[in-house]
């Protein structure tokens, strides 16, 4: 069984400041793109999970969020049988796009059905609360609003078709550097930017979404790495209606008003940024 698992931006990232148990409290616009890793499931009568991939900066054991899924889904199902899993890796890692959340959503959403679960949605995202804070969302992927972790999460009606353009710069940056850097001080609620959104989605009203456009991480990430001002930079000098870091970065997205000048500049963007790609909204 051949499963696709898309990428996510944040259109917009809202900090509203620590819970009790450490994390930090959000409220996201979450927004799937058409950039996919695809996962190959093939039953085993070993009893073990098998990782293979494509990939060299991904764990290939208990470490990788596909094998988390997988057991979860065993332990709490009885399954006594293994699968095997490939992981076609086209997401970059670590890039603030969900390369890992999206492949564990992807596997609870194949595992119910190779093994004839059939679980509802909500059911997958309760498990998917225990893997990471992205993946409720794609399992149902689309638009939505995230809040508390991100996990609990509301569809969003959408019926634009962005144009879009990521670019990864060959940086990183982890999710402890992103919160360390933030002045709590300096955030802590959510911006009305978060309510405009939503009502320029359900509305269809571009030039609101781009307005609109916002991320508490984004400042103090400049700060730090000056890249991510740089390919907003240059996103915007070639037509990009809007740019803007996606979750804690370094991936970077902008927004263009039609195809044709998106892959005008994606093919300039392409020749100075090896992780360059051109998408849309889902």
């Amino acid at each position: 069984m051949k499963i696709k698992a898309p990428a996510k931006i944040n259109l917009t990232l809202d900090i509203l400041g620590k819970l009790p148990n450490d994390y930090h409290e959000l409220t996201t616009v979450y927004q799937a793109v058409d950039l996919y890793d695809e996962l190959d499931f093939q039953e085993n009568e070993s009893g073990d999970i098998k990782i293979a991939s494509n990939s060299e900066q991904i764990p290939l054991d208990e470490n990788n969020i596909v094998y988390k899924a997988a057991e979860l889904i065993r332990q709490r199902h009885d399954i006594k049988k293994g699968v095997d899993i490939h992981i076609d890796k086209k997401i970059p890692v670590a890039a603030g796009l969900a390369g890992g959340s999206t492949d564990g959503a992807a596997t609870l959403k194949a595992l119910n059905e190779m093994w004839e679960l059939k679980l509802p949605d909500e059911v997958l995202r309760e498990y998917g609360t225990e893997l990471g804070m992205d993946v409720p969302f794609l399992i149902s992927g689309g638009t939505a609003l995230g809040m508390r972790r991100g996990e609990k999460v509301r569809s969003l009606k959408n019926n634009l078709s962005l144009q879009i353009i990521i670019v990864t710069p060959e940086i990183a940056i982890s999710t402890k550097e992103a919160y360390g850097s933030l002045d709590l001080a300096q955030v802590g609620q959510e911006s009305e930017k978060t309510k405009r959104m939503i009502a320029a989605l359900t509305v269809s009203n571009l030039t609101d979404v781009i307005d609109n456009l916002h991320n508490d991480f984004e400042k103090s990430i400049i700060t730090q790495h000056s890249v991510i001002g740089e390919v907003k930079g240059k996103m915007l000098a070639l037509g990009a209606l809007g740019s803007l870091m996606s979750g804690s970065g370094p991936s970077v997205f902008g927004v263009w008003a039609g195809r044709e000048g998106a892959e005008k500049a994606y093919k300039a963007l392409r020749q100075e940024y090896k992780q360059a790609y051109l998408v849309k909204s889902l």
